[in-house]
This record gives C-alpha cells, sequence and structure tokens, in this order.
C-alpha cells in the first residue's frame, strides 16, 4: 500500500515539533509512528513544577509495503506550530524498517486544498507547555540512509496562497544514487552521500546551506530548472558547493553562491546566467573543465590545480578592481580559452605545456604561459595589460617564461610587452597592437612579424635569433641582442635602425642606421620583397671586419647616400650607390657590370 501524499498534510504541525513516541494519527488510521528519544528535565516540585523533554532524535517509520514510502507533508510549515526548548545535536531519521529502503520524502509549504479531513496528532502536551519539544535547530539532521531516496521541496499551498517550506535542519542522503529537489523554501547544509546523486536547486526565493556531493559522479545544478514547459532560471541563494570525489558536473545558471569546490576527479563546472560566485571556483585534483559566461561574476579568483584543466571565459567577471581575481592553472598540459569577459587579475600557468587562446575579452593583468613548451595566441578583439608584478617594474602583458614556446599575434591589443622567456621561442606578429617591445630573450629564438603595430623595439636578446620583418610597423628599432643573429627585412616600416651581425635587405622602409654587422652579413637585393626598399638619406652601415654585397638595387634614388665604416670588402652589381663626402670605411669596394657610384664632395677610403 502507497499512502497518498495527501494524508500527511498536518495542519499546523511540523514534524521536526513532534514530541517523545507521538504517533500521527492520519484519518483515523495509524500510518506513521514518530518516535523521539531524549531526557526529561524537571525543575520545581508539587504545583509549580515544570517538566521539558530535549530531543536528540526522532525516528519516523512507516507502515507501508514494498521498499518505497512517501512521507510527503509531513514537514508542514504554514503555521508556526510547537516551539520548544533548544536541541544542540537532534537528528531526524526518515527510513524502511530496514533503514535501507528508497525513500521519497516531499516537502510542501502550507497544506493542500484537498487534505480533507483535517488530520490530527494524539499525544502532544498542550502548546502552552514548557514539556512541548522541537527539532527547529541548526544541528538537526534529516537521514535517509542507504537506498536511492528522493527528497523534494516546493511550493505549497496556505489559505489559497503559494507558500514555501522553511527545514530548519540539514539533510544527510547517505548512500545510493539519490536525488534531491529543492525548488522552493530554505534548509541548511545537504550531503548527498556516497553513489550517483543529484541535486537541482531552483527558487529565487530558495535558500540552502553548503552543498557536498561526496564519493561517486554527482549531478549538482543551481538555479535552473528543466520541465516539459522549457528551461527556467531563478536565483536561488547556496553556500559552499563541493562535489566530492568523481566526476562531478556542476552547472549554476543563477543565484548567489558562496563558493565552488569541485574536488578530486575530472570535473565539469559551468558559470553563467546572472550568477554571484562571492568567493573562488577551485577545481581540485582531475582534469577538469571549468566555464564562466553570460553576466557572472566570480569574486574571488579560479584556480584549476593538479591535473590537465580547462577554464573557458566566454563572458562574465573574475574578480573586483579592489580585489583583482586571477586565473591559476597550475600543473598539468593546461588550455585557457578566453572569447568576451573580464579578468581582472593574471593568468597563471605552471609546468605541464600550456595552450592560451584569446581571441576577446580583457585580462587588466598578465599572461604568464608556464615553466614549458607553452602556446599563446591573441586575436581578434581581445585585449590584454600590464601586471605591474610586486615592485612595480614588471611590463609584460605576456610572459612566455621558460620552454620552446610559440606565440602569435593576429588582432587585438596588449598594453604591455611580449617576452620569450628561456627557451627556443617562436613568436609571431601579424596583426593587431603591441604597445611596449618584443623581446625573444635566452635561447635561439625566431622573431617574425608581417602585420600589426609594436610601439617599441624588437630584441632577440642572448642567442643565434632570427628576426624576419615583412610587413607591420615598429615604432622602434630591432636588434639581435648577444649572440649570432639575422635580421632579414622584406616589407614593413621599422622607425629605428637594426643591429645584428648578418642583415638581409630587400624592401620595406627603415629609418634608422644598420650597425653590429660582422663578416660576409650584409645582403641588399630585391628578392623577396613585399615593398620597395627605402633608407633614409645619409644611413650608415657600420661594423668589424664587415662584408656586403647589393644586387639590382638603386640606394642612390632621389639623391639620397649611404655611408660605411668598419667594412673590409663591398661589392655592387647592377646598382647604384652614393658616398656624400667623408671617410667611407670600405678596404675593398668592387663595382660590378652594370653598377653606378656617385660622389658628392672629397671622399676617403682606407683601402
Amino acid at each position: 500500500m502507497r499512502v497518498p501524499r495527501e494524508a500527511y498534510q498536518l495542519a499546523g504541525v511540523s514534524l521536526l515539533a513532534l514530541a517523545a513516541a507521538s504517533t500521527l494519527q492520519i484519518s483515523g488510521a495509524e500510518a506513521c509512528s514518530a518516535i523521539a528519544s531524549g531526557a526529561g528535565t524537571t525543575v520545581g516540585s508539587g504545583i509549580s513544577a515544570e517538566t521539558t523533554f530535549e530531543t536528540t532524535s526522532v525516528t519516523v517509520e512507516c507502515s507501508t509495503t514494498g521498499n518505497v514510502q512517501d512521507v510527503g507533508g509531513v514537514f508542514t510549515t504554514g503555521f508556526a506550530g510547537y516551539k520548544g526548548q533548544a536541541n544542540d545535536s537532534s537528528t531526524v531519521i526518515v527510513n524502511d524498517y530496514d533503514g535501507n529502503g528508497d525513500d521519497i520524502v516531499s516537502i510542501f509549504g502550507g497544506i493542500l486544498d484537498n487534505s480533507t479531513p483535517t488530520p490530527v496528532i494524539s499525544g502532544l502536551p498542550p502548546v502552552t507547555s514548557s514539556a512541548t519539544t522541537s527539532l527547529q535547530s541548526a544541528e538537526g539532521t534529516l537521514e535517509l540512509f542507504g537506498g536511492n531516496d528522493r527528497f523534494e521541496m516546493s511550493y505549497g499551498d496556505l489559505s489559497g496562497d503559494p507558500f514555501a517550506p522553511n527545514v530548519d535542519a540539514n539533510l544527510d542522503a547517505g548512500a545510493g544514487d539519490d536525488t534531491v529537489i529543492i525548488q522552493a523554501g530554505s534548509i541548511h547544509d545537504i550531503d548527498l552521500g556516497d553513489g550517483v546523486d543529484s541535486v537541482v536547486i531552483s527558487g529565487s526565493g530558495t535558500q540552502v546551506g553548503n552543498v557536498t556531493g561526496g564519493i561517486g559522479d554527482d549531478l549538482i545544478s543551481v538555479g535552473i530548472l528543466e520541465v516539459e514547459e522549457g528551461v527556467f532560471f531563478s536565483e536561488p541563494i547556496v553556500g559552499i558547493i563541493s562535489g566530492g570525489e568523481g566526476g562531478d558536473t556542476i552547472t549554476i545558471g543563477g543565484g548567489n553562491v558562496e563558493a565552488v569546490d569541485a574536488g578530486a576527479g575530472d570535473d565539469q563546472v559551468s558559470i553563467g546566467g546572472n550568477t554571484a560566485i562571492e568567493l573562488d571556483i577551485d577545481g581540485e585534483a582531475g582534469n577538469d573543465t571549468i566555464t564562466v559566461s553570460g553576466n557572472a561574476t566570480i569574486g574571488g579568483s579560479i584556480f584549476g590545480n593538479d591535473g590537465n584543466d580547462t577554464v573557458n571565459i566566454d563572458g562574465g567577471t573574475v574578480g573586483t578592481t579592489i580585489s583583482p581575481g586571477i586565473v591559476d592553472l597550475a600543473g598539468g598540459a593546461d588550455i585557457f580559452n578566453m572569447t568576451a569577459g573580464h579578468v581582472t587579475g593574471s593568468v597563471f600557468g605552471e609546468g605541464g605545456g600550456n595552450t592560451y587562446t584569446v581571441s576577446g575579452g580583457t585580462v587588466d593583468g598578465s599572461i604568464y604561459a608556464g615553466s614549458q613548451d607553452d602556446s599563446v595566441s591573441i586575436s581578434g578583439n581581445a585585449s590584454v595589460g600590464i601586471d605591474p608584478g610586486e615592485g612595480g617594474e614588471g611590463t609584460d602583458s605576456v610572459g612566455l617564461e621558460d620552454g620552446d614556446d610559440t606565440f602569435d599575434m593576429t588582432g587585438g591589443t596588449l598594453a604591455g610587452a611580449v617576452s620569450g622567456g628561456a627557451g627556443n621561442d617562436v613568436i609571431t606578429l601579424r596583426g593587431g597592437t603591441i604597445n611596449s617591445f618584443l623581446e625573444g630573450n635566452d635561447g635561439n629564438d625566431q622573431i617574425l612579424v608581417s602585420g600589426g603595430v609594436l610601439a617599441g623595439e624588437v630584441t632577440g636578446d642572448v642567442g643565434d635569433d632570427l628576426i624576419v620583418i615583412s610587413g607591420g610597423a615598429i615604432g622602434s628599432s630591432v636588434s639581435g641582442g648577444a649572440g649570432f643573429d639575422n635580421v632579414s627585412v622584406t616589407g614593413g616600416t621599422i622607425t629605428g635602425g637594426i643591429d645584428a651581425e648578418h642583415v638581409h635587405l630587400s624592401g620595406g622602409t627603415i629609418g634608422g642606421n644598420i650597425t653590429g654587422l660582422g663578416p660576409d652579413t650584409l645582403v641588399i637585393d630585391g628578392i623577396g620583397a613585399v615593398d620597395p626598399l627605402n633608407l633614409s638619406d645619409g644611413v650608415l652601415f657600420s661594423g668589424t671586419g664587415a662584408n656586403g654585397t647589393i644586387t639590382g638595387t638603386d640606394l642612390a634614388a632621389g639623391g639620397k647616400s649611404q655611408n660605411f665604416t668598419g667594412f673590409d670588402n663591398f661589392s655592387s652589381d647592377n646598382s647604384t650607390l652614393r658616398f656624400s663626402g667623408g671617410t667611407q670605411g670600405i678596404n675593398h669596394l668592387n663595382l660590378g657590370s652594370g653598377s653606378t657610384l656617385f660622389i658628392n664632395g672629397n671622399v676617403t677610403m682606407p683601402g
């Protein structure tokens, strides 16, 4: 026999207020017994004696058949009910006789319209008596024990109006694959226990304490209700959500949540809508995926922790302007994707070889790629700022750090610099704007500029670097740094000069001098030219023991002149040069077929 749900709607009495050894009288038939355990205390004597009963637990047993019981409605909260003494360690146990059935607990606010005749309870003391007991305590616990249990809270009806239940107790679902649905009212902490459990919390007036998943692949949903009529979003208030061990799925579509701790396992965490997370999101151990979208706000930071994690920022805000929030991917081969939204702090990777793809949104701080072979891509309308660092002197928007890293930029804006760190890095600028410098740092780096705008200089730094400029605009100079460096310019604009051991010029505009040349290291021709070669008037080519060749190029056009110093040899083939006077530091000058040398004034050559 399955007792009808309406049979348990008690007029004005909450199960949490039942006295010791009370029996629920349902329309004259005994269906459930509620037995309170505790101790009575008598103060005074005679007619002035007052007896109180402090409840430590209440056990509800229903005489139903099978392994399913319906005790829906016994938690009526539409009226004040019986109030009694404080009970600091109370427990309500709802179970079949063996304690491991598949229990169903349904809690409605108010009483149902069809609850007729009104059920009554016998065995309770008068409401005015000091002997009244109560489980209205934050320490109380509803314990479902083993079994695949179902616990529900939703609106009921009180005098024709919706009424939400309020349960002053915790819920312990116990072992088993449990289902918890909270659509209205309030309840304290929820512990799903071991098993593949699910909890769905919705309703804009709903309030729930902390939610713990326990061991198992749990589903935790907040602010989203999926029914036949569609998907409805709401804004409940929830404490800390902890997934526990297992591959948990945590989806929050609205409301206010204190913090999210996914726990161990390969977890999926999605934060969207108008959700407000007050503190942090922590993936903990495992290969986790954390996604923030919509207008969600994360008051703290996002931590991937151990494992190969993926963090997607598709909207929302991480941190505040007063207390910037970071994204810390921690160890593992992690992935960071950003298409929209706002990170008020920096993005950090550690070891593992990380991938960063930023095509939109704003990072106020920097991206620090990590210590292994990382990849960073900036495109679209992405914006990355500057993290000043502890001393205030840092200027990197993107720090590739150690490892053989790859950086590619086709759009967006970097307020600071790009630094390669130790390792053989490949840094490519094809579009967008970098408002500072670009530096390869230690290692044999490749720096390729084919588009975009760089406000500062290009520096290879330590190592045998290759720098290729085929387009774009560089607001300062190009320097290879320490090592035997190669610079090739086929197009684009360099406001300053070039300093490197080997320089190949075939196109582009260069506003400064060409310095630092070594043996067999200056080649001027039209091979691979994207734009015509345009050097400044009076440009100086200088080096130590340098050797150079010019082929099929007219450097004297427009009356422009060139100056040389530190050259052992310089050969011209079918080209034009102009010396404007003074000393030209070429020991041996060879003018080949079709070449012309214009000399303005007196010229002295050491050879």
